[in-house]
């Protein structure tokens, strides 16, 4: 929608045709703190596993903070804010909802801010599904997980088993005076765990 075209009475008809034809999910709310609907077209419905609008406007009373998990929405209000405060009027955020059968799924969400006089200032939006993009993410993410702590795991014994040769931290320290060997094993581990920390997860 630009410049060029006024949201009002007159003209949501024509953008519930063009909505109808959308592929993904579309929809347009009030810029107030709990984000009064205007439109939504049924590709919205079927994200939010709801058959029709009246299933939708039971489901989320119509509204956008209605749309948004209760955990992410203070989040996604504050994000919103900080994006369409730029000059563009534009932002981007992902967020949970909770479906009509009780699943939570992730959605992607690209909106733009715009003023209007029949309605001040709305949101358009297009939205679509992520949530298998999103569980793939954090499975590649728990792999790579795994591998570092693998890593840091091997990296520290050898580290340990190599400072405290050099340092003579050994059996035969132990056996003469455990006290000190357990102190200054304590330190080689400190400090190995410093160069493992810097090596493979904080660079």
């Amino acid at each position: 929608m630009n410049a060029f075209f006024e949201l009002n009475e007159q003209t949501i008809p024509i953008v519930e045709q063009i909505g109808s034809h959308m592929p993904g999910g579309f929809f347009i709310y009030k810029a107030s703190r709990i984000g009064e609907l205007i439109y939504a077209n049924h590709a919205v419905f079927d994200i939010f596993g709801c058959e029709d609008l009246e299933e939708f406007k039971e489901l989320t009373g119509f509204t956008f903070r209605g749309m948004l998990h209760p955990n992410d929405y203070e989040a996604v209000y504050q994000t919103l804010n900080k994006q369409v405060s730029g000059s563009e009027n534009v932002d981007h955020v992902e967020y949970r909802i909770i479906r009509r059968d009780g699943a939570v799924r992730w959605v992607d969400d690209y909106g733009h801010f715009t003023q209007t006089e029949t309605y001040g200032g709305i949101h358009y939006v297009f939205i679509s599904d992520i949530t298998e993009k999103r569980e793939r993410m954090e499975s590649d993410l728990a792999v790579r997980r795994a591998d570092i702590n693998e890593q840091a795991t091997e990296q520290m014994l050898l580290l340990t088993k190599q400072m405290s040769e050099r340092e003579g931290v050994t059996e035969a320290l132990k056996a003469q005076d455990q006290m000190l060997w357990v102190q200054r094993m304590n330190n080689i581990r400190d400090r190995a765990m410093e160069i493992v920390n810097h090596d493979l997860i904080y660079v």
